[in-house]
């Protein structure tokens, strides 16, 4: 594609230096084309910073449709909930693998309910220490990230069924 057939489309897509555009296509080998379409639809997208009409819907609005909606849906089927929980589970699997949490300013702890590694900051960087359980405590740690929606299902099936007594 020359300069000119290029400068034409970026005028036709409504660019301010069409020729700016093109040149800087052809001679300095960057996708401009693209990188305008998308910074283009970008822009559209961004809300003008005086525009508040997307955030004024009255509360009271929100929580009866809220209500109106949780009324009239339907359960899901005893498959569609055990769905709910897999995936939930799965989410909280693979999350587990990345919690972590500071003891002080040099000290940081990888690992929830089991600690799998540790890491310490020398000036600007951070040392890890791992051992032989770094790998069984990251295996128990998503196995009981798997498990726990399922065990709180469990538990919640259990109390509904138990008898009251009076």
């Amino acid at each position: 594609m020359n300069q000119g057939t290029l400068a034409a489309l970026f005028e036709k897509l409504g660019a301010r230096d069409p020729d700016g555009w093109a040149r800087s296509q052809l001679q300095e080998q960057v996708a401009q084309l693209a990188r305008f379409l998308f910074l283009r639809q970008a822009w559209r997208a961004i809300v003008d910073e005086g525009d508040s009409a997307w955030i004024e819907v009255d509360p009271i609005v929100q929580i009866a449709g809220a209500i109106a909606f949780a009324r009239n849906r339907r359960v899901p089927t005893t498959s569609g909930r055990r769905t709910l929980v897999v995936v939930a589970s799965a989410l909280l699997a693979v999350a587990s693998i990345f919690v972590s949490y500071p003891l002080d300013s040099s000290h940081r702890i990888l690992g929830f309910p089991f600690m799998a590694a540790a890491f310490e900051k020398h000036g600007a960087r951070w040392e890890d220490f791992v051992g032989p359980l770094t790998l069984p405590a990251y295996v128990g740690k998503v196995i009981f990230a798997f498990m726990l929606p399922q065990t709180v299902i469990l538990l919640w099936r259990w109390r509904a069924r138990r008898p009251t007594s009076c």
